[in-house]
């Protein structure tokens, strides 16, 4: 649902369970050789499993760019040139606190920041892979994985963004920023759609 308490203004506040934000296939979010995706996060509860941040999805599976959380660490997932990586950092993010995270693609080097702070980084060369499947936060409808708590200030880029540029967007509100109903359930018997 949305909230007024945002981190820079309003935010969404997603339950844990059978809840997430659906923005429908365009091709602006098909990225193929570069990419930044980037979230203020508010975990109320951190799972010890996955949760979702940013997941675009296709139906077979395999996510072709991510960020999320596992066992309340921030990683980026992606499928690179055909091969599926996980970029994982060992920080744990605090609960009840915002934390800024943002993972970067340059076409050889796939990065993931908290905060400020460079906390993995993974060589590898190669376009994502190609999905019809809809982008989604806090959850996703293949897996589930569940965010519980906040996120504000998402933004997706088709190019890496540089560290000076993720420190300037940290602290700027998404200008013209507004979720229409934001909350999407599945219905029931509903399958993942097609990618």
């Amino acid at each position: 649902r949305l909230t007024r308490t945002g981190k820079n203004g309003g935010g969404v506040r997603f339950t844990g369970h059978d809840s997430f934000a659906t923005v429908p296939a365009t091709p602006s979010l098909n990225l193929r050789s570069g990419m930044t995706l980037e979230a203020w996060v508010w975990p109320s509860k951190l799972s010890r499993g996955k949760a979702t941040i940013i997941a675009k999805t296709r139906g077979r599976g395999g996510f072709p760019y991510g960020l999320e959380l596992t066992a309340g660490r921030p990683d980026a997932d992606a499928v690179i040139g055909g091969r599926r990586v996980q970029l994982r950092t060992r920080l744990k993010l605090p609960r009840n606190r915002w934390s800024f995270v943002a993972s970067t693609y340059d076409g050889s080097i796939l990065r993931l920041y908290v905060g400020r702070r460079l906390a993995a980084k993974l060589r590898i060369r190669g376009k994502f892979r190609k999905s019809a499947g809809p982008l989604q936060m806090g959850g996703n409808q293949i897996r589930g994985e569940y965010f519980t708590g906040s996120l504000d200030n998402v933004r997706i880029f088709s190019k890496a963004r540089s560290p000076k540029q993720l420190a300037r967007d940290s602290k700027t509100a998404v200008p013209g920023g507004l979720v229409q109903s934001p909350v999407s359930t599945p219905p029931v018997g509903a399958g993942p759609g097609t990618g």
